[in-house]
Order: C-alpha cells, then structure tokens, then sequence
C-alpha cells in the first residue's frame, strides 16, 4: 500500500504532539487519495541539533505521483513551520523527503526567525520592566519590549528574558518582573526600532 512515513529527526525536542497539526493535515489531504499517512515514532534520545527536524519516506508512490505529493508534503510542512515558529521562533526548521530508495527527493530549510520579524502575526504586544539579581547585585529597571500570540504569564515572561540575556546559563542569577503594560503594536515596533 502506498505510505507516507513521518519521523522526527530529534524526538527528545520535537515530541509528536508538537507535529500532529502537520500529520493532520498530510491525512486530509492523501487518505482520500488511497495514500496512508503514518507515524514513526522515534524512541526518545538526547537532542543533538538545535534544528526542529522533519524527516517524510514514500514507501511504493507510484512515480507518476511523486511530484505531486513532495510538492503537497512541502506545502503543508511550510505551513506547519510557520505556525510552529509562533511558539519557537528562535530554532530552525527543516523538512526532507526521501523515496523508498532512502533518497533525498524534497526538501525546504525554514531559518530561525526573530520575533520583531513577525510583528504580523502576533497580537499581543508588552513593555516589560525587570530587574536582574547576580549574587549580592541588583540592576537598575530594564526595559523588554516583547509580543505574543495570547496573554503569557509571568513566568512565560521570565523564561524568555532570561533565554535572551543568557541569564539560563547562569544559576546564580534571577529576575525580577518590576511591570507588565500592554502596549500597541505601533508602541512596539516604534520602541524596538529606537533600541536599535
């Protein structure tokens, strides 16, 4: 029977759930077709690559069709990448087809993006004033001009200053969230292009 076979090239990252919305929509479109779309779920591994990696086999695609269906797979995965950019935006992404001869007939390579880059599609934009802790030191308030897709909560907040300045690496540091004042779009991206 003709399959398609999705993998995870990095599972201990990029778990299924975080791929279903693209195996959903890989079903709507060939089922009808007489193609069946599966899961190999790979066991779980340390992660190697900062890369979010999406690998698709063809198993007996009739080759009169292959185009067609690589052209469809890259489709839907380009629409899964930018979704999936929404909730990481800061790791690339990649998306390979291979034939059931293991060879590489497709693929599209998404770069990590910044989030200003995708002002657009946010609705939710925030000025953010902390203060970071490093032992026995306190930093005067800090400005952090962020978006996001829905209201984030104060620890959303926190992990993302702390992911941006690099504070994760530092055990022995903290912040502080001082305020939290949604602004408009425009504030943002006035404030962001000012900062640089």
């Amino acid at each position: 029977m003709a399959k398609i076979i999705v993998s995870q090239g990095n599972p201990l990252s990029l778990r299924v759930e975080y791929i279903q919305s693209f195996l959903d929509d890989l079903s709507l479109e060939f089922n009808e077709k007489g193609i069946e779309v599966e899961l190999d779920e790979v066991e779980q591994q340390y992660a190697v690559t900062f890369w979010e990696v999406i690998r698709v086999y063809l198993n007996d695609i009739p080759k009169e069709l292959q185009d067609f269906v690589v052209l469809k797979i890259l489709e839907h995965g380009t629409k899964w990448a930018y979704k999936r950019f929404k909730q990481v935006w800061y790791r690339p992404k990649s998306i390979t087809v291979y034939n059931s001869k293991n060879e590489k007939i497709g693929g599209k390579i998404f770069p990590a993006k910044d989030k200003k880059e995708m002002v657009d599609e946010w609705e939710y934009f925030y000025k953010i004033l902390y203060k970071t802790k490093m032992q026995n030191e306190t930093s005067e308030n800090t400005p952090y001009y962020t978006l996001f897709e829905a209201p984030p909560s104060t620890k959303q907040i926190e992990g993302e200053i702390k992911k941006k300045t690099g504070l994760l690496k530092n055990p022995n540091s903290s912040i502080e969230i001082v305020s939290i004042e949604e602004i408009t779009k425009e504030q943002y991206v006035h404030n962001i292009n000012k900062m640089e």
